[in-house]
């Protein structure tokens, strides 16, 4: 190992003659990185904390994005008391015409139904193909002389009022009110469940609100585009929209435009912040210029780290930029060592160089290992978070042991650090570390079993305080109709899918209310389905009901005055061969933006939506295999949530085990000794039981980022127990308590920094590895040095 280890004194000796060269060279490397940076793209979206792989997680987000609403901005205009509803829809309605592309594609105030004769005629037509049993039922129980003659009578009360006339073609049509059927099954059509109509404008229940929906072809997790577009909509409110009326709108746009704001200044806070204070606590420890030298590794290392992860990438994710923080408190571990070693003896550096490298390369590989581990991840943004660190680390590495020593050396300045003696272990009672440190470890792993795994994505988004108002204010006045519950029957055509989601209405129906239920099945079924309900029709109406409607229509109808063929055009119509229902037929009567968002087509299938709300027994009720009709998926925020939070208890069980597999080896590869092998993973096991019973006291829920956190913590705590281990058993001076205290306390400021962000993501991961490095950094001190010495 030692001969392995004196290729450092060996490179030393070598590049010492050729010094104007070495820093050339690494000067060059540093400007190539910056050139590389110059173009930098950054990607604020959701999309790489979301599993890539096929798990039901990425099925199931994959799903979510064909929701009715991911490509639509809803706008609520919402007028004072005294604003009429005329003036809310004149306001909708300009609203709606200035909305163009090339934010949006098309904007309406209102169903696009061409006249208001046209849906009532086209209701009478579809009754033979939506003729379902429950249906039949029904108008076997009008046909009674009691049921006809009330039918009858409420015709002729129409046929007195002022708009009798222009109902008359109708009245004659329907004398037995069978459209108001259909008119029931319209309700299966109101995907807004707080939504009326006023002068074919989308209006709120109280009429206080008028409804206008945008399609916009900015994708969701286009964050540069969804922020254009969000200031673009803010300016038109401002243009179009008269002072009285106030205007709030809701989209998938609106909250990543925040939470790519929120992290573009917080990136500035944390970086800003941690610079400033590992560069002071280097300073004030080192009391020399060249601090400066021992600072520039690490920010060197964050140039060439990101730089290098373009280089493999398209785009560096925010958090990954934000992870530089914590990239800075580790990669300046390293050459705080070096720079002690080469102060604590004065002699050729080059030996120095080698005995250093032992405990300090074996800490690097260890933390690069350790973030290898998230290669594993099915979360594209932690794979690429581990990339950005392991180069971050191995160039710190390099930096450290091979560039450092030459300008530590060469350069004029005296070496020094403050306390020109340090004592090579604090002296503290070690019955009473240990007492205090076994209390701390029992109380941690009893709370740690309170610990709560928290799968669901949207407590880690900002939402500014402007968003939570207008999601307040929508879900009051429109109801909470963004949270439903979405199910997928797939075909391999239309047919096909039509055909799943009949046979899902009417497992539906048999569950839930149909007020709970929104789908085409009632009014636009499959051919197949539509066959059979025009047969039934024919059935019904060509025995004896046809003859008994004739009958009570005449009987009943000449007692009130009707004439004998006043009823005639209804038994036209039963005599019709009925058209289908078509999906060109439903746009053209005012059904096409319904249409586009509920018929998803594409990669060779055709899936038809239904929407549920999302609870608990509703999803139970396609949770087990067998349950529901063949193929339809169902997808929730709730599942989702779930589904997210076993993954991460999954994931972070194999994490833990594959990360302490990792240092274990590596630390029995370094030491070859069972003592020394247990003390070294003292502060890994103190610093994750204290950061799991610390979350599980104070309630903090664990998710998808502490498990970066929790990588963070044993890769921190790893690199500190074997210097801490090196320096009470193999004497070696450079890694003296001082050197071990500054490179503990530059991490612990470069971590923290993130706990100053506003991104709960960013803060979570911050705090959680504070609350880990409060237990790594007393443990290796204290702890270590007290057990070593009850072992020896």
């Amino acid at each position: 190992m030692n001969s392995f280890f004196s290729v450092f004194s060996s490179l030393y000796s070598h590049l010492a003659r050729r010094r104007p060269l070495l820093y050339c060279a690494t000067f060059a490397v540093i400007i190539l990185a910056a050139f590389i940076l110059r173009n930098i793209r950054m990607n604020e979206d959701i999309k790489p904390l979301l599993p890539d792989d096929r798990s039901e997680a990425a099925k199931d987000f994959a799903l979510l994005q064909k929701a009715p609403f991911s490509d639509k901005v809803l706008v609520s205009l919402k007028g004072d008391p005294g604003t009429g509803k005329k003036e809310l829809t004149d306001a909708a309605d300009m609203l709606s015409r200035a909305m163009t592309p090339p934010y949006f594609t098309r904007a309406v105030a209102g169903p696009a139904i061409a006249s208001d004769e046209r849906l009532p005629q086209w209701l009478m037509n579809t009754l033979p193909n939506t003729f379902t049993a429950r249906d039949m039922a029904a108008a076997q129980k009008a046909l009674t002389p009691e049921e006809v003659r009330s039918r009858l009578q409420n015709v002729y009360k129409q046929l007195t009022l002022p708009e009798g006339w222009f109902m008359k073609p109708l009245l004659q049509a329907d004398p037995l009110d069978m459209r108001s059927g259909v008119l029931e099954k319209l309700r299966h059509l109101n995907v807004i469940p707080g939504m009326a109509l006023y002068n074919n404008h989308f209006i709120s229940a109280d009429g206080s609100s008028a409804l206008v929906i945008a399609k916009t072809p900015v994708k969701i997790t286009d964050s540069k585009g969804s922020d254009e577009l969000v200031t673009h909509l803010k300016d038109l409110i401002k243009k179009v929209v008269p002072p009285k009326i106030e205007a709030s709108f809701v989209s998938g746009h609106a909250y990543t435009a925040a939470n790519a704001g929120t992290i573009k200044k917080d990136l500035y806070v944390i970086l800003t912040c941690a610079s400033v204070a590992i560069f002071l606590l280097i300073m004030a420890f080192l009391r020399s210029w060249k601090g400066i030298l021992v600072f520039l590794v690490p920010s060197s290392v964050l140039c060439l780290a990101t730089a290098g992860t373009l280089l493999i990438y398209d785009s560096v994710s925010a958090v990954t930029m934000a992870f530089g923080a914590v990239l800075l408190g580790i990669s300046d571990d390293y050459p705080i060592l070096v720079y002690f070693a080469l102060c604590s003896k004065e002699r050729d550096p080059a030996p120095v160089t080698r005995e250093v490298a032992h405990p300090v390369m074996f800490g690097g590989l260890t933390t690069i290992a350790t973030f290898g581990v998230m290669l594993l991840s099915t979360l594209p943004g932690q794979r690429q978070l581990a990339v950005f660190s392991m180069i971050g680390v191995a160039v710190s590495l390099v930096f450290s042991l091979v560039v450092l020593p030459h300008l530590v050396h060469s350069l004029p300045g005296r070496k020094r650090y403050v306390g020109a003696h340090p004592a090579r272990t604090f002296s503290l009672p070690r019955k009473g570390v240990l007492l205090c440190w076994l209390a701390v470890m029992a109380v941690c792993l009893w709370q740690a079993g309170r610990l709560d795994f928290n799968g669901d994505l949207k407590a880690m988004n900002f939402v500014p305080e402007e968003l939570q108002r207008s999601e307040r204010h929508m879900s009051k006045t429109w109801g909470n109709f963004r949270d439903s519950a979405i199910l997928f029957a797939e075909g391999k055509d239309l047919e096909a899918s039509l055909f799943a989601n009949d046979s899902l209405f009417a497992y539906l129906s048999e569950k839930l209310p149909a007020a709970q239920i929104i789908s085409l099945a009632p009014l636009f079924p499959s051919s197949a389905t539509q066959r059979a309900n025009a047969k039934r029709w024919a059935d019904f109406w060509s025995g004896g009901n046809g003859r008994l409607a004739q009958k009570l229509l005449s009987e009943e109808g000449g007692k009130l005055g009707f004439s004998a063929g006043a009823f005639l055009p209804f038994f036209d119509m039963l005599a019709k061969q009925p058209g289908p229902v078509t999906e060109s037929g439903m746009k053209e009567t005012g059904f096409a933006d319904l249409m586009d968002s509920m018929i998803v087509k594409g990669n060779g299938s055709v899936q038809t939506l239904t929407l549920i709300p999302d609870t608990k027994a509703n999803v139970d009720l396609f949770s087990n295999d067998g349950n529901g009709p063949q193929g339809v998926r169902l997808v929730s925020q709730g599942r989702f949530r779930e589904i997210i939070g076993k993954a991460l208890v999954g994931n972070f069980s194999r994490y833990i085990v594959f990360a302490l597999l990792v240092i274990i080896v590596s630390v029995s590869l370094l030491f070859r000794n069972l003592q020394k092998i247990l003390l070294a993973l003292v502060p890994v096991a103190t610093g994750l039981v204290f950061m799991l019973g610390t979350m599980g006291a104070l309630g903090v829920q664990f998710n998808i980022f502490n498990i970066v956190a929790t990588i963070l913590v044993i890769g921190l705590g790893v690199d500190l127990g074997i210097f801490m281990v090196c320096n009470i058993t193999e004497g070696y001076e450079h890694t003296a308590n001082l050197g071990i205290l500054l490179g503990g306390l530059t991490s612990f400021v470069g971590i923290g920094a993130l706990a100053l962000a506003h991104h709960p993501a960013l803060s979570s991961i911050g705090i959680t590895v504070l609350l880990g490095l409060c237990g790594v950094i007393p443990s290796a001190l204290l702890v270590v040095p007290a057990l070593y010495r009850k072992k020896a």
